[in-house]
């Protein structure tokens, strides 16, 4: 799953460009701020306008936008319009004097400063997304990169090291909250999933690469 936040006067309509005809293979999804409803939705998979308290928390870092669309694949995307604060790459998305004919996005991925914003023509920006926007992690601070926190993963990852997030691939979430799992309980956690599934009819763990379960205790 890929996270990139649209920021600027024309995040909207390079919001519009981008979900109108995304990649094959990549669904896209989109948080919100109150307030603020796109005019086009294109081909979203899913679409969330955010609580008040909900986009505190996302701001804040204690919330992450995989908690509202859990099961993305690697290639996914979540667009978020209206936050320039959080835990997120951005996209800064501004108005220019430009020839008619021109039609670009200045681009800044997790970078900051004049010096690290590139120009990208609209119609290249999703190749420029694909190639450049890091996987985001659960926030679970596992330690599986190797790294101390998501934090630092996130920081080395869009500075473009080769970090590896394994978190997305191991999550557990409590009333939409993500718990934190070290190594050694997500291991214990697949080695019980597998032990469970093994014993029902119809469920081939050797070609199993998923396994998704919700309960309710209401």
């Amino acid at each position: 799953m890929r996270v990139v936040a649209l920021v600027g006067s024309r995040s909207e309509s390079v919001f519009r460009y981008l979900v109108s005809d995304p990649p094959r293979g990549i669904d896209v999804y989109a948080l919100v701020r109150n307030g603020i409803v796109p005019k086009i939705t294109g081909k979203l998979k899913g679409f969330l306008v955010l609580s008040e308290e909900d986009e505190k928390s996302l701001e804040s870092g204690l919330l992450s936008p995989k908690e509202f669309f859990p099961y993305l694949g690697r290639d996914d995307f979540i667009f978020i319009l209206g936050f320039s604060k959080g835990l997120f790459p951005k996209i800064l998305a501004v108005k220019e004097s430009l020839p008619a004919n021109a039609s670009f996005v200045m681009v800044c991925v997790g970078k900051q400063g004049p010096k690290d914003v590139q120009k990208v023509l609209l119609e290249e920006l999703w190749d420029f997304l694909i190639k450049n926007v890091p996987e985001y992690p659960a926030l679970l601070n596992c330690g599986l990169c190797g790294l101390k926190s998501c934090k630092e993963y996130l920081k080395r990852a869009i500075k473009g090291e080769k970090v590896k997030c394994l978190s997305n691939h191991t999550f557990m979430s409590v009333n939409r909250r993500m718990v934190e799992m070290n190594p050694f309980i997500i291991r214990q956690m697949r080695a019980l999933v597998r032990a469970y599934l093994s014993t029902l009819k119809g469920v081939n763990i050797r070609r199993m690469r998923e396994f998704h379960l919700k309960l309710d205790f209401e």
